[in-house]
Formats: C-alpha cells, structure tokens, sequence
C-alpha cells in the first residue's frame, strides 16, 4: 500500500515518487537480468544430441517473465504519474462531502488507508487517508465488542479526483445484535398477491 495516497501535501507526493523510483528499479532492474538471462542462453550451444535439456523453452520463459516485469514497471510509472496529477489538481478546489457505510478498512505502514465505503446513494467507493485523517473512526471501532456485528455510517469530506480523505466529520453505530433476534423472533409472513384489480 505505499502507493496509496494519503495526503494531497508535497511531503506525501515527495514519498510516492521515492515510493515509484524503488519500485520500478526493482522491476524493471529484475526484467533486465532475466532479458540478459535468456540471451545467454539463446547465444550458447545447442546442447548434445540424445539429450531433453529445455534451452530454448528456457529461453523463451524468460523473455515473457522479462516482458511481465516491464510492463508492471510501465504500470506503476503510469499509476503514480496519474495520481500525483490528480493530487495537484485537487488543490485547485474543495473537498467534497460523502455519507456512506465503511465495508472494510484496509491499513498500511506506509501512505494510506484504504477505506472501502457504499455510499447513501448505493455507489461504491475506494478511498484513501491518513492514519491521523481515520483516527476517530479507528478508535470508535477500537472501542466496539469484538465478534460483535455492527453498522459504521461516516460523514467525511474527500478530494474527487485523487480520492483522498480529508476529514471524517461525523459517524454513528448501529449494533446488529438487536436488530437480527427481532428478525428471527418475527419472521415476516409471505406476502399474497392482491387480485383487487382483477376483472
């Protein structure tokens, strides 16, 4: 998750580019070994007759693994370059506000927490904070039952195009519990079809 935003300041940014520069050396660094690779084994002799030693199938695995490497590299150098964009964009404007249900809350040691929510219109979204930005509503959920089902509704503000959180501004618990004992005491009849209308 280092690649996730959790800010829109120039610190975070400067952390994802370093973030990106890691990753695709490490990528594309491991494509160059694996090109080098199968182009020795291409280049060497073909092996003694009578024998089954792979060479060329060798080779050619390694060509595609090159190639898979690469193009995760060209992916992460897109994403971040997309993202960072968009970030900078968003300081153009103001956050927009969003009531929603959380649907799971990813953590991270490094960038941002990834917040899955569905929203009162029924969309869903996959956002990103800080830890500092989602510390009211880690501690509200620190504070629950565990192993007991609940509901957490969140009001935040969030930058649309880089969809990072701002500011969780208000949320409420609903506790299952009662909830799912009312629903197993009175189960609900079938409704009949009405043929009032029926001529």
């Amino acid at each position: 998750m280092g690649l996730c935003l959790a800010s829109i300041g120039d610190g975070e940014l400067e952390r994802l580019l370093f973030k990106r520069l890691r990753w695709i050396v490490l990528w594309a660094g491991a494509a160059a070994f694996l090109v080098v690779l199968g182009n020795g084994l291409a280049a060497a002799p073909p092996p003694p007759a009578g024998t089954n030693a792979p060479v060329r199938a060798v080779s050619l695995g390694a060509y595609a693994v090159a190639a898979l490497l690469a193009l995760i590299a060209v992916a992460i150098w897109l994403y971040s370059r997309i993202i960072v964009r968009r970030a900078l964009r968003d300081r153009l404007g103001y956050p927009m506000p969003c009531k929603g249900t959380v649907r799971g809350l990813i953590m991270s040691r490094e960038g941002g927490w990834v917040l899955r929510l569905r929203s009162e219109q029924g969309r869903w979204f996959w956002l990103t904070g800080s830890s500092q930005a989602l510390a009211p509503m880690r501690r509200r959920m620190a504070a629950l039952s565990p192993g007991r089902p609940y509901r957490l509704s969140v009001t935040l503000t969030y930058y649309p195009r880089s969809r990072v959180i701002h500011e969780v501004a208000g949320m409420a618990v609903e506790e299952l519990d009662a909830v799912l004992a009312a629903s197993q005491r009175w189960p609900v009849a079938a409704e009949r079809p009405s043929y009032a209308c029926r001529r």
